[in-house]
């Protein structure tokens, strides 16, 4: 159960998917030590990465709605809410005991997100400086 950076994940902004593919990395290091080192365990290192993630993320999620606000992106608030569930997704994962269900909740928000909701703006964005 892993994912990695593929050119069909491409949003066609450059800072966007350079913050995607550093999201892939930090959830693959996540699945790593849940599922090697820590033997499905929260572990320090996991809680870590968690923390990383969390940190990222919000960050990502900002610098994503800030360009939307500054060109008055229409479907706006439908993917701030999307952006919302993460971040309480995120939030949850620090108390959730099962790794595997965090790993694939993970993985499956994460992939539907670019390649459903991101690619929607991926032309509204085209020509627009970000």
């Amino acid at each position: 159960m892993s994912i990695q950076w593929d050119e069909g994940y491409s949003v066609g902004v450059e800072l966007f998917d350079s913050h995607h593919k550093r999201l892939i990395d930090i959830i693959v290091k996540l699945i790593d030590v849940y599922i090697g080192e820590s033997g499905g365990k929260k572990t320090k290192t996991s809680i870590n990465i968690v923390s990383e993630l969390a940190k990222y993320s919000t960050e990502h999620l900002a610098a994503e709605e800030r360009a939307m606000e500054k060109y008055y992106y229409p479907d706006l608030e439908n993917h701030r809410r999307e952006h919302d569930k993460f971040r309480e997704m995120v939030k949850d994962i620090a108390s959730e005991p099962d790794t595997a269900a965090v790993s694939r909740t993970l993985l499956d928000w994460f992939s539907n997100h670019i390649l459903i909701t991101d690619k929607k703006y991926s032309s509204f964005f085209k020509d627009k400086e970000i």
